[in-house]
């Protein structure tokens, strides 16, 4: 019985230094990848800003939805922050938002994703706020 367990054992240790190499190779490769993707600083400034507003709207959807039906609310100040609108352009954007909402959720099916694009699709065009999304 005990060769059994030697032989399981050595396995075990193969099998792990395999896997650590793996994801040492995929760590280094996906860093690289971050840091040559890059173009300038301005694009990932944008892209950065693009995943706050994302992992924020997906992590608070249902808020966000209500604040945005409601034309104001913590999360909606909240969402104004992190796209930067100015506090002086705020109460507009605020007015805007609500006058948005059935764009920006169309539907009880709407998903975070989708609304984030249909914002940043009018915040391009809206010159008063244009505190565009990449």
């Amino acid at each position: 019985m005990l060769p059994w367990l030697a032989l399981l054992w050595a396995c075990a240790v193969t099998t792990d230094s395999t896997r650590s190499s793996t994801e040492t190779f995929e760590n280094t490769t996906e860093a690289s990848s971050d840091f040559t993707s890059s173009t300038s600083p301005r694009d990932k400034e944008r892209t950065s800003k693009y995943s706050q507003v994302s992992q924020f709207v997906a992590g608070n959807f249902e808020r966000v939805r209500q604040d945005v039906a409601l034309g104001g609310g913590e999360h909606l100040a909240a969402l104004a922050s992190l796209l930067e609108v100015p506090e002086a352009d705020r109460p507009a954007f605020y007015r805007f938002a609500k006058t948005r909402f059935s764009t920006w959720f169309p539907s009880e099916r709407a998903t975070p994703e989708e609304v984030v694009a249909r914002l940043g699709n009018d915040l391009k065009r809206h010159t008063a706020l244009n505190t565009a999304l990449p």
